[in-house]
Parts: C-alpha cells; structure tokens; sequence
C-alpha cells in the first residue's frame, strides 16, 4: 500500500499535510506544522547538493554513458588489430588505458566475437 493511499483509505489528509516519523518507540505520526517545514526544505537542500557531489565526482548518466561506449569501441579497435588475443587480455589492456579495473570493463562491454555471431 503507497503512502497517499494509507491516508485517503482512514479518511485522514494527504501526505502534504502528515508525516510518518520514525523514532527508536517506532512510527509516530506528527501533524503538519511550521515548525517541521524548516527541515523539510533542509533534506531537500541536503539531497541536491548531495546529488551534485555525486555527479561531480562520479559523472553525470550522459558522461557515463559517453565513456562506456569509449570502451567498448577501444575493445573493438583492439580485437581488429590483434584478433588472435582473448577477451580477457584485451580488457587488462583496456583497464591500463582507462585506469579502471577489469571487472568495470567486463561489466560494461561484450565480446566482440560472440557479438558478431548472433
């Protein structure tokens, strides 16, 4: 059961005007007041400049995307010039050059040989 729905069903106001805190008692459930709207726009506060932290550190969906490509073109390029080498060589070579760990290569990238057959 959604949140909203919890209230309408017991004919209580919706979520805008009650909030369900939890405490170490368990679930309390407070009335709307001024004094909790401070903080709401607080947590709001907190959770965007948290998400602009995380974006500037680890990149945006778009750079993400941009740079996984980046991998598996490099895997690509590298299966043309050497094709007589494994998968997994050619993902330590890719993790060298982009300074991640294989396992961030693997999980981003297929093999260009078994891509081709299907």
């Amino acid at each position: 059961m959604k949140y909203n729905d919890f209230w309408e069903a017991n004919g209580e106001a919706s979520r805008t005007h009650r909030y369900l805190l939890y405490s170490k008692e368990g679930p309390e459930i407070l009335e709307w007041t001024e004094n909790l709207e401070p903080l709401v726009k607080i947590g709001k506060k907190m959770r965007n400049n948290m998400k602009k932290v995380h974006e500037r550190k680890y990149g945006t969906l778009e750079e993400k995307r941009k740079e996984r490509a980046e991998y598996q073109h490099y895997l690509d390029a590298a299966f043309e010039r050497f094709p007589n080498e494994s998968f997994s060589e050619h993902v330590k070579c890719a993790a060298d050059h982009f300074d991640k760990s294989a396992k961030t290569i693997m999980r981003y990238t297929t093999n260009p040989r078994s891509s081709k057959k299907s």
